[in-house]
């Protein structure tokens, strides 16, 4: 773990800057958006210039998240050159290709991120992953500079952060640190079942369309060891279309007796699969995201991958199989 030194370090140095941006990484998540909010907080009832930047729209779903308005799309103004003075931080990502920003773009960058690998940008970056979230590390580089600076917005952007990254406190990350952190959390405000009601309670009719679409392409593998679910938003209806990307249809084949792994292909408007990876625990999906470009979590991981279906999967798939034979 990082010691409190090094978060008060860290924390000086922010609060030190004349303007500090920082950066959503791709298809933002809970996680990201939730540490990025609650840090731009922080920095903002302290003085600091500071705002959420992201080339792209964030899931409505987490629009109860305080600061959820003020998101703006950076891709202008990361090229000025009169911002040079700008801190800008990658969070909850290992490095600036993963944010959908140009690595060219920056002049001075800091990052917070508890991934495993990726790009070192300064001294006082915060990374660990031994945190089950980056909102952990956001709540203990909060508290090393002011113990009691967390309100109850702050306190929510933070919960929301712990409780998605974690799978709803059911992935392997979740560790005492975690639970003790939620447990202050909802101390200072945060409401446990608001926040998952806004997240999983709000869906239009139109997401049970989806899932049946989820459903009727589930297939399994190594004797069902291996469940594999492919989404495409082609002859969907529009309404249903718009909202193609905001589900967690993974998680449906996890609860299955026997599946040990989930792989999810998802094909994005611009061609390219996003590729989704759910554990049990005992396949370390990272290790085989990893290998792929991607990254995430022990349990929980991703990447993005170009070319025919057949070949993506047959690709992915090879090394899933070589991770079963392997345990």
């Amino acid at each position: 773990m990082i010691d409190s030194d090094r978060f008060h370090e860290t924390a000086r140095y922010l609060l030190a800057q004349p303007r500090v941006r920082l950066l959503l990484h791709k298809h933002p998540d809970g996680d990201v958006l939730g540490s990025c909010l609650g840090l731009a907080r922080f920095l903002a009832a302290r003085g600091v210039d500071v705002a959420v930047l992201g080339p792209y729209e964030c899931s409505a779903k987490f629009d109860f998240l305080p600061g959820f308005a003020a998101i703006a799309d950076g891709r202008a103004e990361v090229r000025n050159p009169h911002y040079a003075e700008t801190l800008y931080v990658v969070v909850d990502s290992t490095g600036v290709d993963r944010t959908g920003f140009a690595a060219g773009d920056f002049q001075r960058l800091l990052r917070i991120d508890h991934h495993i690998g990726g790009s070192d940008y300064d001294p006082r970056d915060l990374k660990d992953t031994g945190y089950g979230a980056t909102a952990l590390l956001i709540a203990d580089l909060v508290r090393s500079l002011d113990p009691e600076a967390i309100d109850a917005p702050l306190a929510t952007c933070l919960f929301t952060g712990l409780m998605t990254d974690t799978g709803g406190f059911r992935y392997t990350n979740t560790d005492a640190h975690v639970f003790r952190t939620a447990s202050l959390l909802v101390e200072r405000g945060a409401d446990p079942a608001a926040i998952a009601s806004f997240v999983h309670e709000r869906r239009s009719p139109v997401y049970l369309q989806l899932m049946q679409r989820a459903l009727e392409s589930l297939e399994y593998h190594e004797n069902r060891r291996v469940a594999v679910i492919t989404l495409t938003a082609d002859g969907l209806p529009p309404e249903a279309a718009a909202l193609f990307g905001e589900d967690d249809f993974i998680n449906l084949p996890r609860s299955l007796a026997g599946v040990e792994v989930v792989v999810q292909f998802k094909l994005a408007a611009d061609g390219e699969w996003k590729v989704g990876f759910r554990g049990k625990g005992r396949v370390n999906v990272q290790a085989i995201a990893c290998q792929l470009g991607g990254g995430g979590h022990h349990s929980a991981s991703g990447c993005e991958l170009r070319g025919e279906v057949g070949e993506v999967k047959s690709r992915v798939l090879a090394l899933v199989r070589k991770a079963l034979v392997e345990l």
